[in-house]
């Protein structure tokens, strides 16, 4: 059986050593891209939330305004635009 050198043995612990380091390295780096990434997402889930909101008061402020000028319905009902055209409505086929 080959016999290992006392040189071979140290670098093979050196070799294991840095193995050790950049598996550390790597899962340092790992949990801070994680902690970026989570971060980042509930920003975003913020901002969503906050326009959301945005959104939600427009609305009702459009619809007291609508109220206001004496508008109940929507203007697209009022304009025959309620998701049925008129040319659809009024087609008819002959036979």
């Amino acid at each position: 059986m080959a016999e290992t050198s006392p040189t071979r043995k140290v670098h093979d612990g050196a070799v294991d050593g840095n193995r050790q380091d950049l598996s550390l390295f790597v899962q340092d780096m790992l949990d801070q891209m994680n902690e970026s990434f989570t971060a980042t997402g509930n920003t975003i889930i913020g901002r969503m939330d906050e326009v959301g909101k945005r959104m939600d008061d427009l609305e009702i402020r459009i619809n007291d305004l609508m109220e206001q000028a004496g508008l109940d319905e929507p203007q697209t009902k009022a304009n025959g635009r309620d998701g049925n055209s008129s040319i659809e409505s009024n087609t008819s086929v002959q036979v």
